[in-house]
């Protein structure tokens, strides 16, 4: 068996040893290997590579790598080797990353990857926009764009994919509820658990809509709240918060108004962002209160589920009921598929 272990890095190279020679890549299609021995905390997209390959994955704690080095350490080489050696003579530390984890990684790895994208997209649109009002058509620019368009369509692709493997579920209610389409439901569920929020303020600032402006947050949850409001609540009217956001909007302007006068411009913009932050807020509430009775996943991959049923009296005689509801909890041994599994 070909066993190679590896010492990763973020902005260095990695380094990989087989048990004879240590090598530095930037590029993790070199490392190829039956058995790949890792670090935890590794980058999501060398994990989502790993992942592709036919290689078998084994993760180790730092914390036991560095124990076995005795907290000495020259060079990244020495790393590599260590964890080689470390699995030589303790194998029963290494443990393979499980399929759920395979497919986060997967799935953040694609997330992060649109958003930069979109980064790249808007910026080139600007320079292309610029330079039009100056009368200079870029074909370049048009070319540079529609390559960044395709990729950013296959990472999309991959990332409604994965989400609904993992969080059909609770991308089926926030689709029910309408306040968002698929792929904004699909990165949400990704982006936030509700279930590690205690309090529901708490959730609110994490994602960026507490009643009291902040500066610690998640930008990437609060942009797509954002966008999400302007496409169904503005632009589709979409109830009830479409009537809330226009009383809103319209108390707001008349309050700025009479703070700075008719003239003043900028007031509707102004007004206007007001109200969607209400109706974002709104939205919020909404999802809050729906994701948190939807399935939840134990941390050891077994499937817990809390199921409410209503059925005619009749039917129960011999259950005990309440308000003609049976809660009927099912717990799964590990390894075991759900029916509810994708």
């Amino acid at each position: 068996m070909n066993i190679i272990s590896v010492d990763w890095s973020i902005k260095k190279p990695l380094c990989y040893y087989d048990g004879t020679t240590v090598k530095e890549t930037f590029n993790p299609r070199d490392i190829k290997g039956d058995l790949i021995l890792i670090e935890t905390g590794a980058p999501y997209s060398l994990f989502a590579y790993l992942s592709q390959t036919n290689s078998k994955v084994l993760v180790v704690k730092g914390e036991e790598t560095n124990e076995f080095r005795n907290g000495v350490k020259t060079s990244d080489a020495d790393d590599a080797i260590a964890i080689f050696e470390l699995y030589k003579v303790k194998p029963e530390l290494f443990v393979e990353i499980e399929e759920r984890n395979v497919v986060e990684n997967k799935l953040k790895y694609h997330i992060k990857m649109r958003s930069a994208l979109l980064h790249s997209i808007t910026k080139m649109n600007n320079e292309s926009k610029a330079l039009e009002k100056e009368y200079i058509i870029s074909e370049i620019h048009r070319e540079i764009i529609g390559v960044l368009e395709k990729r950013k369509g296959q990472h999309e692709g991959e990332i409604e994919r994965w989400a609904q493997y993992l969080y059909s579920d609770q991308i089926s209610m926030i689709l029910y509820t309408k306040v968002m389409a698929r792929l904004n439901a699909s990165i949400f569920v990704s982006l936030v658990n509700v279930n590690k929020f205690s309090k529901y303020s708490k959730f609110e600032k994490f994602c960026g809509f507490a009643p009291k402006n902040i500066t610690q947050y998640n930008r990437d949850v609060k942009n797509l709240l954002w966008t999400s409001c302007d496409s169904t609540v503005v632009k589709h009217r979409l109830e009830p918060y479409r009537s809330k956001y226009d009383t809103y909007k319209e108390k707001k302007l008349k309050e700025l108004k009479l703070k700075h006068g008719d003239d003043k411009k900028g007031l509707k913009g102004h007004a206007h962002a007001l109200a969607m932050r209400k109706a974002c807020q709104l939205m919020l509430k909404e999802l809050w209160k729906r994701l948190r009775t939807t399935t939840r996943i134990s941390c050891d991959g077994s499937l817990n589920e809390m199921i409410n049923i209503n059925v005619p009296k009749q039917n129960v005689d011999s259950f005990n009921y309440k308000d003609n509801t049976i809660t009927i909890k099912l717990k799964l041994p590990k390894g075991q598929k759900s029916m509810m599994d994708y």
